[in-house]
Parts: C-alpha cells; sequence; structure tokens
C-alpha cells in the first residue's frame, strides 16, 4: 500500500522521520517499505502490509497508529473528523432491504442539494501521489476516506435509483455494466446491490454505471457496508474484478469502521456543500465487533521473548498498543486487532515495541522428553536409504493434476485441478521427460523413486512408487526394480507379497509392475508404505546415526551438447581416452569439457575401435554447433597426426 509521510503527520503527535530513518522504523518492527518517492515537500512510501495486520493497515489511519507507537507519540484524530454534520428529517431514504447475512453491516443516508465539481488541489494530488486517478469531487472523496480509513464507500445518483434499494443475491444470469462499462454476467452466489430495475453494484467489489454519480448528480445516497470476506474473495475471482475496495472487504474489515467511514465522507461532503441537505442514517447490523479477551500471564510473555523485560514495561507497551490491561495478565484487545487471539500474539507486540534488536543471543531450554515414533514415517526414511545405497534418485512431483478423483472447487489451471489419486502417471511422465539428459549426466540408465500422497477414492494414503528407463542399460529396467524389492525385503522391509511382475505390459494396473519393451521403461505399482515395516534387527541398525559428506556442484541453466567420435588404431582404450579428453579441453576450455563415456568397443585384424561420447556444457553461453564442430575437427587432427584412424 502507498502511504503519504504528510497523510500521516495529521494523526501522529511528533514529528515522523523522513527517508531512510522511515524505512528502517518500519521495516526493523512491523512492515517491509519496498518503495519511496519524493513528491514536493511529501514523501510516498510503498509498504508492504502483512496479511495478519491488512484489517487495520490498509489505511492511512491504521499505520499512523503503529508510527505513533514506535515513535513514542499520541495517535491523534484532527478536531474537524469528531464534528456531526445537521440532519434534517425532510430528507428521505428509500426503503432498505438486506436479504443476504452475508451483509454484516449496511448504512446509508441521502445528501441532497449537491454540487458536483472536479476536486480542488489537495484532495486530486493527495490520490494521485497514491496512483489513483480522478474522477470527480464526490467519487474522489469516497476513495480518500477508504485510503484513510480503510473502510470502502460508494455514492449513487439518487435519481437514478428506481423504487426500493435491497440486498441481495443476483439472479442466474443476470447482468451488470460496471462503472468502467464492462459487461458482467452474474450467477445467484453472487451478492448485489439492486433497486427494482436492477443491479446497481456488485457488492464490495465494483458500481454499476445505471447510477453513477457524475457532474450533473443534485442528490446521493451514499453506502457503508460490511460483508464475508470469503464471499467477496469468491466474487472477485468470478467476476475478475480485483481493486483497493475489494481487497480490503476480503481482509475481514471491522465493524467498527463503516461508521468511521460514513461520518468522516459526510463531513468532508458537508464542508465542500453547505447548503447540502443530510439526511437520518439507516443502520443495519451491530456497530462494533465483541471485544477479544486474552488471559496469560507475565511470566509466560517474558519467556517467549527470552530475555528480562519488567511488568510494569510490558503493561506499558501493551496499553500502548490501546490495549486494556487488568491483573497478572488479562487483555482486552481493540475491536479492530484482528491478529490478537492468543498469548504469542501479546509477546510478539511486546517484543517488536520494545525492540528486536535488544534481544540477546541465549541457549534454548533443554527439554527433557520422550518422542513417540511414527512407524509410517521410519519405514518411509530406512527406505529412502536403501534405494539411494543401490542408486536410485528420488523425486518429489506435484500433488495436484487433471486425472485424480477429488476435484478443487477452484483450482489455479485445468492442468492441476484434482488431488493426484496414483504416482504412476507422473512417475511415467518425469522419467520419459528427463530421460534426454542421460548424456549430460553420463549415466545409462536412470532409477528414480517417490515416496508421496495420494488422494484415491479408497483413502488417502502414503505410498511407494519406482521408475527405471535405460539408454543402454546393462539391466533390463523390470529386473532392477525386481531386485530393488528384493532389496528392500533383504534389508528388513516387509513389503506387501502381492506385488509381482508382469513384462509385456503397458499399460499399469493396481497389482502389476508395468515393463514398456519398446521404451526400456519399467515402472512399480503404487506401493503402501503403510502396510510396509522394518523388522527390530535392521530398525536398531537404522537408528545408528549416520554421517555423509555430501558435495554439490552448480548446475548449469544452458543445454548441453554431445558429440560421437570413433577411434580405430593400436592404442589402448586409456591412450585414446587420454588423447581425445586432452584435445577437447584444451580446444574448449576445461570448464566446458563435462565427460567422455566409452559405448562401443570393435576388434578387427589387431586393431581396435573406441566410440566415445563427449559431452559438453557452458556456464555462461549456449554452445553453438561451430564451436562444437571446431573441438571434433581439433580431435579428429591429433587422432591422424598419431597416425591412428578416424571411422
Amino acid at each position: 500500500m502507498k502511504v503519504s509521510r504528510n497523510w500521516l503527520q495529521n494523526y501522529v503527535s511528533k514529528p515522523i522521520p523522513k527517508g531512510e530513518a522511515f524505512f528502517d522504523l518500519l521495516s526493523l518492527n512491523i512492515f517491509e517499505v519496498e518503495g519511496h518517492e519524493v513528491i514536493g515537500d511529501n514523501e510516498v512510501f510503498d509498504v508492504k502490509v502483512l496479511a495478519d495486520r491488512n484489517a487495520y493497515c490498509l489505511s492511512h489511519r491504521g499505520i499512523a497508529r503503529e508510527v505513533a507507537i514506535l515513535i513514542g507519540a499520541d495517535y491523534k484524530v484532527p478536531e474537524f473528523l469528531n464534528t456531526p454534520v445537521a440532519v434534517s428529517n425532510n430528507v428521505t431514504l428509500p426503503e432498505i432491504k438486506i436479504e443476504s447475512d452475508i451483509c454484516r453491516k449496511y448504512l446509508s443516508r441521502k445528501i441532497n442539494g449537491i454540487t458536483v465539481t472536479a476536486s480542488p488541489d489537495w484532495l486530486k494530488g493527495g490520490l494521485e501521489a497514491l496512483g489513483q486517478r480522478s474522477i470527480n469531487s464526490i467519487v474522489d472523496m469516497t476513495n480518500y476516506v477508504m485510503m484513510d480509513s480503510g473502510q470502502p464507500l460508494h455514492a449513487f445518483d439518487a435519481d437514478l435509483v428506481r423504487g426500493n434499494i435491497v440486498v441481495r443475491m443476483a439472479k442466474e444470469g443476470e447482468m451488470v455494466t460496471t462503472l468502467d462499462n464492462k459487461e458482467i454476467k452474474l450467477d445467484s452466489k453472487t451478492l448485489v446491490i439492486a433497486d427494482d430495475e436492477g443491479v446497481l453494484a456488485i457488492a464490495g467489489v465494483k458500481g454499476g454505471n445505471h447510477a453513477g454519480v457524475t457532474m450533473a448528480t443534485k442528490n446521493i445516497i451514499l453506502e457503508s457496508a460490511n460483508f464475508m470476506p470469503a464471499e467477496i474473495r469468491k466474487t472477485t475471482v468470478k467476476v475478475n474484478i480485483r481493486n483497493e475496495s475489494s481487497k480490503r472487504f476480503e481482509n475481514d474489515l471491522p465493524l467498527e469502521f463503516a461508521n468511521v467511514g460514513l461520518n468522516d465522507l459526510s463531513l468532508l461532503i458537508a464542508e465542500a456543500n453547505p447548503k447540502a441537505e443530510f439526511g437520518p442514517i439507516f443502520n443495519y447490523g451491530p456497530d462494533i465487533d465483541e471485544a477479544k479477551i486474552v488471559e496469560t500471564t507475565i511470566d509466560f510473555i517474558r519467556e517467549c521473548i527470552g530475555i528480562e523485560i519488567s511488568n510494569d514495561e510490558i503493561i506499558s507497551i501493551l496499553k500502548k498498543c490501546d490495549m486494556q490491561v487488568e491483573g497478572n495478565l488479562k487483555v482486552t484487545a481493540p475491536t479492530y486487532r484482528r491478529d490478537i487471539n492468543i498469548p504469542q500474539d501479546l509477546a510478539e507486540e511486546v517484543g517488536r515495541i520494545y525492540g528486536y534488536e535488544k534481544i540477546t543471543d541465549s541457549k534454548p531450554v533443554k527439554i527433557e522428553t520422550s518422542l513417540q515414533n511414527d512407524n509410517e514415517f521410519t519405514t518411509a526414511e530406512y527406505i529412502r536409504d536403501l534405494l539411494v545405497e543401490i542408486g536410485f534418485d528420488e523425486i518429489i512431483g506435484y500433488a495436484l493434476r487433471e486425472d485424480g478423483d477429488f476435484v478443487l472447487e477452484m483450482p489455479l489451471s485445468k492442468d492441476k485441478s484434482t488431488l493426484r489419486k496414483t504416482l504412476v502417471n507422473s512417475m511415467n511422465e518425469y522419467i520419459e521427460s528427463n530421460s534426454r539428459y542421460l548424456d549430460l549426466l553420463g549415466i545409462k540408465q536412470a532409477k528414480v523413486f517417490e515416496i508421496s500422497r495420494i488422494f484415491p477414492h479408497d483413502g488417502e494414503r502414503t505410498v511407494l512408487s519406482l521408475g527405471v528407463i535405460n539408454q543402454k542399460g546393462p539391466e533390463k529396467p523390470h529386473i532392477v526394480i525386481v531386485n530393488a524389492l528384493k532389496y528392500l525385503t533383504d534389508n528388513g522391509i516387509i513389503v506387501d507379497a502381492s506385488v509381482d511382475v508382469k513384462i509385456n505390459e503397458v499399460t499399469a494396473t493396481e497389482s502389476k509392475i508395468v515393463f514398456d519393451r519398446k521404451m526400456e521403461l519399467c515402472l512399480s505399482p503404487d506401493l503402501d508404505i503403510g502396510k510396509m515395516s522394518i523388522d527390530g534387527d535392521h530398525k536398531k541398525i537404522f537408528e545408528k546415526e549416520k554421517k555423509t559428506l555430501i558435495k554439490f556442484k552448480k548446475i548449469s541453466a544452458f543445454p548441453f551438447a554431445t558429440r560421437d567420435v570413433a577411434i580405430l588404431g593400436p592404442g589402448t582404450e586409456k591412450e585414446v581416452y587420454d588423447l581425445i579428453v586432452d584435445i577437447a579441453k584444451k580446444t574448449i576450455g576445461e570448464e566446458n569439457f563435462v565427460r567422455a563415456t566409452l559405448f562401443d568397443v570393435f576388434t578387427k585384424e589387431g586393431k581396435t575401435s573406441y566410440a566415445f561420447r563427449l559431452v559438453f556444457q557452458s556456464q555462461s553461453e549456449t554452445l553453438k554447433d561451430e564451436v562444437m564442430d571446431g573441438v571434433l575437427k581439433s580431435v579428429n587432427e591429433a587422432v591422424v597426426n598419431k597416425g591412428w584412424v578416424v571411422r
């Protein structure tokens, strides 16, 4: 959210820090500041308000409260905003009906005799500094109050409202044209504000142009409401509209903001229109949320923070945060603080206001406890260790696919619309797509496994899936999987005895290992980890501490390249290998050479042909064909100079 330093200053009794000092003040204590812009004698900061404080801090008042606490100042509301407007009973609203529980609070009043103009410079400039477009004086005032108090508001042209106003669910297929002239088709699960002729606004999201305020408007109806946040979020997704208004409603606005917003907007309109007549307020729903009470102890607060803070200082900090404190320690949080729910929330408040930088390092307290061993987790970890020992690599796939049994209500994409019901399908995709990298990795056979949750109709569970694919491997893939399962059994894993092997099937089944002879690919079925266990003797071995040194190498973002070369001559395999590797490294640079792998040997008339596959990859660029051809040319010349033959 963008905030104006001068705007904040209206609510803080001491000068607010400027520039980097403001950055540090917020970043070290509550919010990250992502940007900064100087506009004349003002500064505008882009503040990243965290989700737990969105309810009250998506506003200048909310952030001003926090700034006042952090610099030891008072939070003050200008006297102007505490002065109610005069009410005329001669100004009457249409009848208003609330027909849905999604609307928790609804305030409205009619104002007669206004003049809509271009906004004055202070209003236009204030909004434009925050990235808001100026429309006209009334619309700009609603936006100004929203950015100030956090409460979205709306104004209708009263003379264009036909009959009564009703807050209801839309009719299936009902249409509305928004203020920006977009045609939206609604469904029966969308809340709207309507009159007798149709939809005036999509509740909490966007106004319609049916009764929009223009320069010709003379009488208006103001709306200040509160809606169930989850329903507004659903609506924004359905109609594909998300704006400053809906963003605030989605974050569970406090009920009391509706009163504050309508009062502030009325005062601004009255100041700009001294002859206007203000009608009484229609008020539906409670005016304020029920206050939350959190009970804990001062000792608990100190223990959470980890340092000694006096009782008086803890109580003082909580009171600065607008909390009522009784005894040791019963705290009543202000109704706008949606984020205060448990004792740890109070400890967080004390810690950040006291200053995280004052909290010194200390060793954690040793806790004596005995933990229950989770058999499924232990078995899965042991299986991982065993499979890695025999050359398998673990993969972790997506839990969301498009071929599962359980469909998400609001999927992000079609191919991730269900929960997976098996690991076999994804294992097949992953192993085939990654088989192209066998040359780069210098391996003839890819062996992978996954241990993850699946969600079929008959119950969620953790399963194991194995996959093997050959380039020119020494063993058939199905034999590798059979041997892997035997290795698990030999090392104390009790595997479901129903698993067997079927060589000529291509399609996976529940009880067979699948072998595709054409692809040199084999996949195991889902093996239920919950039905496996470790026998006693092996469990003792597994639980002993293991220490392994693992070295990692940076992976290049650029594609690798391969070239094959076959050399016929009297030299040994090592002599041929040393020659071509030495020339290749000198030609292209040692850092770009990956490996040379022997893949074929042929002997005839006392001479032996050795065929090597050379693999290259750069960390900084894609290796072009002319570069690779140059390497091969240098190798060929060196071979010929040696008296050998390039086949």
